[in-house]
């Protein structure tokens, strides 16, 4: 290799430090004498943490105005409804008003006008145990139909009736209620079947067939239990479902061929009881 200085070697690096090796680094020790550490800000430890403050104000000023409204509009919703199941508020009788015409075939033209709900030969009192209805006794097999145009409300295919458990709600064994273009909820039970086209909400016209008089729940014998109400809440208030006037006048209207209307009697009925939220004559 070339030498690059023409005397001899080169020469020494120059030093930083001309009287000797550079100085030690001097360590930064805690007040303790432990191993070196970090200066701090505070001599007595690590800095108090800011306490966090919530600011209400600021935080709405950011949500929308229309959430709020819609919040404050449920909250009301919900309190009065609260108000209203611990005051034992029940809803006003529905009419026929509510159904909608224009499902039914025949939409057009007026109702025509109420049957007999039993063909037949039949017999019937009048009076009945407990509240207003009337036992209309036939043979067993017995076709049941239609008093009046309308909606069906409910249908029980199954007898759930237990002879040790009083429970009103299954007395009546297999049942149908419609809800007339009148108004009138016209009931009756104790079929041993019913035709399979009868489902809640089905139209049905005067005269259809609904289904077979039998005996089942409580029943000794062969007959149609058969009662008029107010709509009320339409299913499961048996208490009124079962009947609220007396039927025989109306049957005895309609089996002559008339058309006695059952609607200003049940009106006046609620007008005076309203829709009871318990049975008021035990099962």
């Amino acid at each position: 290799m070339a030498n690059y200085y023409r005397d001899g070697p080169p020469p020494e690096r120059p030093t930083y430090h001309r009287d000797g090796p550079p100085p030690e680094r001097r360590h930064i020790y805690d007040r303790d004498g432990r191993s070196p550490a970090r200066p701090t800000h505070h001599r007595a430890g690590p800095p108090p943490q800011r306490p966090m403050r919530y600011r209400l104000g600021s935080t709405l000023d950011r949500v929308p105005r229309w959430v709020l409204l819609v919040g404050a509009a449920l909250s009301v919703v919900l309190v009065a409804t609260i108000i209203g199941w611990s005051v034992g508020w029940t809803a006003p009788a529905e009419t026929a008003s509510i159904i909608d015409p224009s499902e039914s075939r025949g939409a057009t033209e007026p109702p025509g006008p109420r049957v007999f709900p039993v063909l037949g030969d039949v017999t019937y009192g009048r009076t009945h145990h407990g509240y207003p209805a009337t036992d209309i006794l036939a043979p067993c097999g017995t076709v049941v139909v239609a008093v009046y145009s309308g909606v069906i409300l409910e249908v029980n295919r199954v007898d759930r009736y237990n002879p040790a458990v009083n429970e009103g709600s299954s007395r009546g064994g297999l049942s149908v209620s419609l809800l007339g273009d009148d108004g009138v909820r016209y009931y009756g039970s104790h079929y041993s079947a019913i035709n399979d086209n009868i489902q809640p909400g089905v139209r049905v016209a005067a005269g259809d067939p609904l289904g077979i008089l039998g005996r089942t729940g409580d029943a000794a014998a062969c007959h149609l239990h058969f009662g008029l109400s107010p709509p009320c809440s339409r299913e499961g208030d048996w208490w009124i479902r079962r009947g609220t006037i007396w039927p025989w006048p109306y049957l005895d209207s309609w089996r002559a061929g008339e058309n006695k209307d059952p609607l200003p009697e049940i009106l006046q009925w609620h007008a005076d009881n309203g829709c009871p939220a318990v049975p008021q004559v035990e099962p």
